[in-house]
């Protein structure tokens, strides 16, 4: 995992003049950041004991004063149960990600530990369903105010991890909007990674090949979906026109759906 300069300042762990601490908790890293660095000690320690503070500190080669974001970030994801006094055991939703029974195991899994977060849930309660700041900077404007009240020093990490999350599991669609399913009853098939985009930009423009043409999906009852291809470019009102007589001698040519029943 890479370093992260000036860890003592981001961990909200600042102090005012009675000692009580400013700002609240959130994720450093992202959940597939985590969940690498996770592998790894329980590739080298198992998953059958707590792992030492000490343990991960010799892993990562890095001093245990050091990890604080780490530890804290492990915590608030549920990827590992702070056992006191002995270190972190990997949590149950640690090993539904690992040693999945089902396609969607893995998914659901990442979905709880990204809902696990005390942070993440209250936006999940407040923003599900609604149009997120178009940018990092703006959602990080967000994050400052309440009911978040992240530290104003730390909003713009906090935003960004949380958007690398959210583009990670998919979580917002095409325009933006935040969209966290329902974990109990998700259906369908988390997109490729690398087919992902947050927000999708507009299709480039078509050419003149026919491999550019665009493709206007029409919906016909039940789960039928006719295509009409054409070019955009140069697509006049006489063209239209020619596209509606052929629609209409295709019409002549069926039988009446009425009578004969739609199938």
């Amino acid at each position: 995992m890479d370093d992260v300069k000036n860890e003592e300042h981001l961990q909200d762990r600042i102090k005012d003049g009675s000692g009580k601490g400013i700002g609240v908790a959130y994720p450093i890293f992202d959940i597939d950041s985590i969940l690498e660095t996770a592998r790894k000690l329980v590739e080298e320690y198992g998953s059958s004991r707590p792992i030492s503070k000490e343990e991960i500190s010799k892993t990562l080669d890095k001093k245990i004063n050091s990890l604080s974001l780490f530890f804290s970030t492990l915590g608030q994801y549920n990827i590992f149960s702070v056992v006191h006094g002995k270190g972190y055991l990997p949590s149950d939703i640690y090993r539904k990600y690992t040693e999945p029974v089902h396609d969607q195991d893995e998914y659901k899994a990442k979905l709880q530990m990204f809902q696990s977060a005390p942070l993440y849930a209250k936006i999940i309660d407040e923003l599900n369903g609604h149009q997120l700041p178009a940018d990092e900077k703006r959602f990080s404007n967000l994050l400052k105010g309440e009911p978040y009240n992240v530290n104003p020093n730390s909003s713009e990490k906090a935003a960004k991890v949380f958007f690398d999350n959210c583009r990670n599991l998919n979580l917002r669609d095409h325009t933006g909007k935040f969209k966290f399913p329902d974990i109990a009853n998700l259906t369908g098939v988390l997109p490729p990674k690398d087919q992902q985009q947050d927000p999708a930009p507009p299709p480039p423009p078509p050419g003149n090949g026919q491999d550019d043409l665009f493709e206007l999906p029409i919906p016909l009852g039940g789960k039928r979906i006719a295509y009409l291809k054409y070019q955009l470019e140069n697509l006049s009102k006489k063209d239209i026109r020619v596209i509606r007589k052929a629609l209409d001698y295709l019409e002549s040519s069926i039988t009446d759906d009425e009578s004969e029943g739609t199938k």
